[in-house]
């Protein structure tokens, strides 16, 4: 029953947004009781967002390759793919609804982002265990380089948000976080490290005039 509502409440939300997933719509469509979501969630909102965690809860996942580039992007390719089309449109009404909606905002940290900058967190823990990435860097904040791009880039629409953005995003923050090997070199040899990311050259700027 509870799995009926969540797919329920995930449809209406994809086909008519916030204002579609209604409790009386949620309970009709499930066939179910207002009462009985009650039971389980206190609004409107918070089942709203666990629906829309259950619809993608994929996007969580992160593989253990044991290459901390390859496994945050690809983390970062599932959330940017979730986010195509009529989703992404859903999040980002959830997202502003949530700035005058105390327990909307609440209930998106903690079963929405939390779950998955945990998840993100404890690659880069290994990554720092493998001597991928400095122990002396700031996880959280290497969190919000990650994930605020792909947020910004949703809500204000002004790039597009496509997959290629993922790479691009893992790229240029382990650059900075690169724990350097006696030799000076940005990796270390040993198996399982990560291979050297290659950048084009940027192109000479003209001499200028005096």
């Amino acid at each position: 029953m509870r799995l009926a509502v969540l797919e329920a409440a995930a449809d209406l939300l994809l086909e008519g947004g916030l204002a579609a997933a209604t409790i009386e719509g949620i309970a009709a469509r499930a066939r179910v009781s207002k009462v009985t979501i009650y039971r389980w969630w206190p609004s409107r909102g918070s089942v709203a967002i666990d629906a829309y965690f259950h619809r993608f809860r994929h996007t969580i996942d992160v593989a253990d390759s044991g290459d901390v580039d390859l496994d945050l992007t690809a983390q970062l390719e599932r959330l940017i793919g979730a986010f195509d089309g009529r989703p992404g449109v859903v999040m980002a009404e959830l997202i502003g609804q949530a700035q005058s909606d105390p327990a909307l905002a609440e209930t998106l940290r903690t079963r929405w982002l939390e779950p998955r900058r945990a998840a993100a967190i404890a690659v880069l823990e290994r990554a720092v265990g493998r001597g991928q990435v400095r122990a002396d860097a700031d996880l959280t904040v290497l969190m919000d380089q990650l994930y605020a791009p792909i947020y910004y880039r949703l809500i204000m629409g002004h790039q597009p948000l496509d997959r290629q953005l993922a790479g691009i995003l893992v790229a240029d923050l382990l650059d900075g976080v690169r724990k350097c090997s006696p030799t000076g070199d940005d990796r270390s040899s040993r198996p399982g490290t990560s291979a050297p990311i290659t950048r084009p050259a940027r192109p000479e700027e003209p001499p200028r005039r005096t």
